[in-house]
């Protein structure tokens, strides 16, 4: 009887434990049927810039003999080469002389290599296409460049625009004329017009903050140079002429007080002649 019991209970035993591991096992997933993950299908052929900004990278600077120093930098755009460009402008400027500044961008193969476009709505001065970089960016092939400062008068002012091709370096030229003596920054801001998700945006350096730039005005502000002196016979002359009204009135004053004199001195003398003619001999 006592042989049947312990039976029954190591037969519930058993059970429960058989119960207890098969739900482990399950939730643990030991014995579930496991298959590959399936991977997620990418649409997007290059990564999407970080719409905004150009980069200015790679920067150096050389002194030439000229008296200018030449900057060379590279332009992009998350990973998308724009272009490589050269800055040339004055270490030094007097303050009485205009001197010209030069920027030069060679558009990069990765940039002019992409598959245009037809535009919808081309602008005004650039290409009637756009260049495709993916599903989501297009890009306006033309750069907009525009130089401000405070200390030069700047001429032409405003923002200037030149279309990029494949066989073309674009070229900006400006003259500088200094407003006073001085070191005075200038700032040149490039941008590029685009469209992302069928909208129209526009990336920009933010003003070039990478390559600051800045040109010493030589000379004295507000100093009046000494005048030259004029030539004596110009001086004369210009006296004369200054005074012309004057020094006629005093002619015509002075001939009749020596009229008078003349007249004074002739009728006397002819009196003296009539007297000694009139004596007795």
């Amino acid at each position: 009887m006592r042989d049947k019991v312990w039976s029954a209970r190591l037969s519930i035993y058993l059970a429960i434990w058989c119960l207890l591991a098969a739900t482990s096992l399950s939730a643990c997933g030991g014995f579930a049927p496991t298959s590959a993950p399936t991977a997620e299908p990418n649409f997007t052929s290059a990564p999407t810039p970080d719409i905004g900004a150009i980069a200015v990278l790679q920067i150096t600077r050389e002194n030439k003999l000229d008296g200018t120093i030449r900057t060379n930098a590279r332009l992009s755009t998350g990973s998308l080469g724009l272009g490589a460009l050269e800055l040339s402008y004055p270490v030094t400027l007097p303050l009485t002389e205009t001197r010209s500044i030069l920027l030069k961008i060679n558009p990069s193969s990765d940039l002019v290599s992409l598959t245009p476009v037809p535009a919808t709505t081309p602008l005004p001065n650039s290409a009637p296409f756009l260049l495709r970089y993916n599903d989501r960016l297009e890009i306006y092939p033309v750069m907009d460049v525009e130089l401000n400062s405070f200390g030069f008068d700047i001429d032409p002012k405003g923002k200037r625009e030149q279309v990029i091709t494949a066989n073309h370096t674009a070229e900006w030229t400006w003259l500088l004329k200094p407003r006073a003596a001085g070191k005075h920054d200038v700032t040149l801001e490039i941008s590029i017009p685009v469209i992302v998700d069928g909208i129209d945006r526009t990336m920009s350096t933010q003003s070039l903050k990478n390559i600051p730039f800045t040109i010493e005005v030589s000379g004295a502000t507000g100093a009046n140079p000494a005048p030259t002196p004029a030539p004596l016979l110009s001086r004369i002359g210009d006296n004369l002429a200054s005074n012309f009204t004057q020094i006629l009135i005093a002619l015509i004053s002075s001939g009749g007080l020596i009229g008078f004199f003349i007249k004074y001195y002739l009728d006397k003398r002819d009196e003296k002649i009539k007297a000694k003619e009139k004596k007795p001999e």
